[in-house]
């Protein structure tokens, strides 16, 4: 998509209706990815997997958090 705008080959107009449209599908398709995901598959055969993931998370959140309030 990013060689469309550059050679003005659509109306920005069109661009944004694009952008827009495609991100409703990413979110579509991450929500389908989401339902197939079976939580007790995943802590009955990944339970240190699953609490790095949950220890990077708050990490995430915490950091940025942080950052927000030194910056602001």
């Amino acid at each position: 998509m990013s060689l469309v705008p550059s050679f003005h080959l659509l109306s920005e107009n069109w661009i944004n209706i694009i952008g827009k449209i495609s991100h409703y599908f990413l979110i579509i398709a991450m929500a389908g990815i989401g339902l197939k995901v079976s939580f007790l598959s995943i802590l009955k055969n990944g339970k240190k997997a699953l609490l790095v993931g949950i220890l990077i998370f708050l990490f995430q959140i915490i950091f940025g958090l942080t950052l927000i309030e030194l910056l602001l």
